[in-house]
């Protein structure tokens, strides 16, 4: 089906060590989700990718995994409709990963204020 692809763009939050991708979503009626793969090099080069999220169609940001070392890392998102049908992947984005030097809980997440140890 189709689904155009529009701008993406990755942000930090300093204060949460988090780093966020966004994208336009599509304005098609029939879109119930997205789905956001992450690759290590360019996908236009061929590099390989792992889908590290899905959102509800009325979601258009990701919080994206924690990572141990700052990298750059290119993703791109797909919308799927209520017949299970996805469209193309969008043209890829660059973000540059932060590393997040926090504590983890026993469930490997960050620690939050008002979490109990």
């Amino acid at each position: 089906f189709p689904y155009t692809t529009l701008f993406r763009s990755g942000s930090y939050d300093a204060a949460a060590q988090r780093d966020y991708l966004s994208w336009t979503g599509s304005t098609s009626s029939d879109v119930v989700s997205y789905e956001v793969w992450q690759y290590d090099s360019d996908p236009a080069a061929g590099a390989t990718g792992v889908m590290i999220g899905t959102t509800d169609a009325s979601t258009d940001v990701l919080a994206l995994p924690i990572t141990s070392d700052a990298r750059p890392a290119w993703f791109r998102v797909r919308a799927m409709d209520d017949a299970g049908n996805l469209s193309a992947y969008s043209s890829s984005a660059q973000h540059d990963l932060h590393s997040w030097s926090g504590s983890p809980t026993p469930g490997g997440g960050p620690i939050r204020d008002g979490d109990v140890n």
